[in-house]
């Protein structure tokens, strides 16, 4: 062997040089403190598969089996700000968005959203950050084989996407992995009508649910519109109604000759709607 200073021969396994003095065994490379604030790596006791562990302001950025994994963890985190919330599951992430965003909507519209969250329980636990599109996108689609509606399935896309939104403005993800979500063909189903004989038949029938029948059929008129329809609101040959859409309400609705004893009846007997 040489002397890896001054390259003389030197007998087998040295340990100085007889001519130097220059000791001969490496010295293992120093571990190199990170600055401040940058990061840590550190390891797990025990036998476990994903010993090392990667951290940042004492938050848990994730497991790695090479400490090369995690140092390489610790290095995206560098210039990253990383707080508590980067480990939020996806229900805690729902609970936070839906205080800010529920305040601007109406019973309705809070409602449609609960009714979307409880659709996805099966990603209530998860790590928010962990999701993507192939999650979200499996859910919609076990959704919409159940028979559900494409509004329904639009509803779950919607909340996904805003709760995404909210996520990464608290730097808890950095892609709307819900943008990528594919929704059914929107299928419009063919309504069926009533034909003449159908509204023959319900002439001739004198019980109270065939006039209210009757009357829908003639005014064009929702259910929720008839039954929340006040007496005052009937007039002679029309009526002041309708619902839903700022169009559709307060607006004139002709009542045909046929139903229009009908509406007198309601307008003294308020009982006919009793369903």
């Amino acid at each position: 062997m040489d002397c890896i200073y001054c390259s003389r021969e030197l007998p087998p396994e040295s340990a100085f040089c007889a001519y130097c003095g220059k000791n001969q065994t490496k010295k293992p490379n120093k571990h190199i403190k990170r600055p401040n604030g940058t990061g840590t790596v550190y390891k797990l006791s025990g036998r476990r598969r994903r010993p090392w562990v990667a951290a940042k302001n004492s938050v848990v950025i994730g497991y790695y089996e090479k400490k090369t994994e995690a140092q390489k963890a610790v290095n995206a985190f560098a210039k990253k700000p990383v707080t508590s919330r980067y480990n939020m599951t996806f229900s805690e992430v729902y609970e936070e968005w839906k205080l800010e965003h529920f305040r601007d909507l109406t019973q309705k519209g809070t409602d449609g959203f609960e009714t979307a969250y409880k659709h996805l329980a099966a990603q209530h636990g998860s790590k928010f950050r962990d999701l993507r599109t192939n999650h979200y996108q499996s859910e919609i689609d076990n959704f919409v084989r159940k028979g559900r509606s494409h509004s329904a399935a639009n509803k779950i896309k919607q909340l996904v996407g805003q709760m995404s939104k909210w996520a990464m403005r608290n730097e808890i993800i950095n892609l709307n992995y819900a943008q990528f979500i594919k929704l059914p063909e929107n299928k419009t189903k063919e309504k069926e009508v009533f034909t003449t004989i159908d509204i023959e038949k319900l002439k001739a029938d004198t019980g109270d649910a065939a006039k209210i029948v009757l009357m829908l059929i003639y005014t064009g008129m929702r259910i929720g519109e008839l039954f929340s329809l006040p007496c005052s609101a009937v007039h002679d040959g029309y009526c002041i109604g309708g619902e839903k859409t700022d169009a559709g309400k307060n607006r004139v609705i002709p009542i045909p000759s046929d139903v229009r004893p009908f509406f007198l009846i309601l307008k003294q007997e308020p009982a006919m709607i009793r369903f």
